[in-house]
């Protein structure tokens, strides 16, 4: 506020301030969490990871026994092999065929049956490559890597252990990325209109700031006591090299 005096009246104009920044309570969430299975069956021969552990992407978790795996892409690639002789060969014959008949040598029935011979021996092919495709599939899935640097937040594998996947059985790890976080608040309705997606506010955990980015808005209010008023849940990412955070931490968000 400031004044000034004019003869012997005294004006008063009031000077706006910008609005002061709210700090919210928050709890802190992994940003990223994925519980890692495999789609094929086996028996499971290593474990390598242990909960809490730090692991580079990449970085081989789990291994089911390969034999059986192996052994059905080296039988797939030689039925490949085979199927792609018997292609070629039914290929000469129908060419040979063709020339036969053009010189009306072979009959219509002749030519239809070397062609018809040659579809079957192509279409064998198909269905062979198709089942080497399908091994290096399942041989490929029988190894568990890290999908992203993260954190081992829980084990349900033991070497020994039969994995079904015909079974749904639950995750044999889960797993979050390190150095990602979420900081969850509740905001109330009405100051919602001055939150965004993609806005640039400040986390505050222990005294110390990081800067973070609204990443989502709920669009239903979050279970609140029915004398409460209605608050809608805002993610907060961050990021934090060092120290380690956990989940269920707490911090405080500074929102406009």
């Amino acid at each position: 506020m400031k004044w000034v005096i004019f003869g012997l009246f005294i004006v008063f104009e009031f000077v706006g301030h910008p609005a002061m920044a709210t700090g919210f309570a928050a709890a802190i969430h992994w940003a990223r969490r994925v519980e890692l299975s495999t789609p094929v069956s086996g028996v499971i021969k290593t474990v390598t990871v242990v909960p809490g552990a730090l692991v580079k992407k990449g970085q081989v978790m789990l291994t089911l026994e390969p034999t059986p795996f192996k052994a059905a892409l080296q039988r797939a690639r030689a039925e490949e092999v085979r199927a792609a002789v018997a292609r070629d060969e039914a290929k000469r014959d129908d060419d040979q065929a063709k020339q036969l008949y053009a010189n009306t040598v072979l009959s219509t029935v002749e030519l239809q049956n070397a062609d018809n011979k040659y579809k079957r021996a192509q279409a064998g092919w198909s269905i062979a490559d198709a089942d080497v495709a399908q091994a290096e599939y399942r041989l490929t899935y029988s190894v568990i890597r890290a999908p992203f640097e993260g954190w081992v937040l829980q084990r349900n594998a033991e070497p020994g252990q039969t994995v079904s996947s015909r079974l749904a059985p639950p995750p044999l790890l889960i797993f979050v990325a390190a150095g990602r976080y979420v900081a969850r608040v509740r905001v109330p309705g009405p100051q919602l209109d001055r939150v965004s997606v993609g806005q640039q506010v400040k986390v505050k955990i222990g005294g110390v700031g990081y800067s973070g980015t609204v990443e989502s808005i709920g669009l239903e209010p979050v279970p609140a006591a029915a004398d409460k008023e209605s608050a809608y849940a805002v993610d907060v990412v961050f990021n934090v090299s060092k120290p380690l955070l956990r989940a269920g931490q707490r911090a405080e968000v500074d929102l406009p």
